[in-house]
């Protein structure tokens, strides 16, 4: 991988060879004085480019007076999920377990926050997010929480503990 840091405007160009997918993840690693916090948008994202054809990877640097707001996904199941937000700064964040993030707002204006679930292990039959939208301003807190449900077991009671059986035939 390659690792490239700045303070300002910077563009780069990287050749590739064929149509193996680039992934980008962006962070700050500092925020200015005179400011509480700093975003980047899209935190990840991929690129393809396939003969002949370019891609453009654009990210967008957020700086705020005022403090993020704190974004919480609580999912111990490891359902994939996507969290989007809009309002003044328009993003999305998807992922398969319990993670936590901030929404850089350079104004004190409502972001919408929807979230989903996109798929789930096998081993359950369903699961879901709540809430599935909510909205928050600077400075405050909003937490999701992912909740999946087992097949019910014949028998036992959910969840119980069994025994399987493995026969190996030699002939």
């Amino acid at each position: 991988g390659h690792t490239v840091t700045g303070d300002s405007n910077y563009t780069w160009t990287i050749q590739v060879p064929g149509a193996d997918p680039l992934f980008f993840q962006a962070s700050i690693t500092s925020t200015p004085s005179g400011y509480n916090a700093c975003g980047i948008y899209p935190f990840y994202t991929t690129a393809v480019v396939y003969s002949g054809q370019n891609q453009t990877v654009t990210f967008t640097v957020i700086c705020s007076t005022l403090p993020p707001i704190n974004v919480k996904v609580n999912d111990p199941q490891g359902a994939t999920w996507l969290v989007t937000w809009s309002g003044v700064v328009n993003g999305n964040f998807s992922w398969y377990d319990t993670d936590s993030w901030s929404v850089v707002v350079p104004t004190n204006s409502a972001e919408v926050f929807n979230a989903q679930v996109i798929s789930w292990p096998d081993y359950y039959t369903s699961c879901s997010i709540s809430p599935g939208q909510t909205t928050a301003y600077p400075g405050q807190s909003i937490t999701f929480n992912v909740n999946c449900q087992k097949p019910s077991s014949g028998g036992g009671g959910g969840g119980g503990s069994g025994n399987i059986t493995v026969t190996v035939n030699d002939n």
